[in-house]
């Protein structure tokens, strides 16, 4: 293996296992700085593989892309939800009660969404070939 490839795939497996590690946070918690972290973590490690892309097999990246594409999506609709909430503790606006439910019930319906999703996660072994 040359040092180029040691190197991608030394760097890759370290933010796939801080990718693991978000994931299994954000599935016991649900919270909203542990769904933060995994689109933090996924948009760290998409941007690795990115650099790293020549070093490895583009089967392996085109399924792992799309697997966090999809975790990724229903993160997103979570945090939108936390986000807006956030907003709406600070908004004086009629009827805050009964918007902040209805926020609350998407919330739970977008946190089913992902723990599907995050449920169906394994790491990916990607390992670096010469180029």
């Amino acid at each position: 293996m040359s040092v180029e490839a040691s190197i991608a795939t030394q760097h890759t497996r370290r933010l796939s296992r801080r990718l693991a590690l978000q994931i299994n946070r954000a599935l016991h918690t649900g919270d909203a700085r542990a769904v933060h972290q995994v689109r933090v973590a996924i948009r760290r490690f998409t941007q690795a593989v990115a650099v790293w892309k020549p070093c490895f097999p583009a089967k392996d990246l085109r399924k792992t892309r799309r697997r966090l594409k999809k975790i990724m999506s229903a993160a997103g609709e979570v945090r939108n939800c936390d986000i807006a909430q956030k907003f709406l503790l600070r908004w004086r606006i009629a009827h805050r009660d009964r918007i902040q439910s209805k926020l609350e019930a998407r919330r739970q319906e977008a946190v089913h969404v992902l723990v599907a999703q995050l449920k169906r996660w394994t790491n990916p072994n990607l390992t670096a070939q010469d180029s």
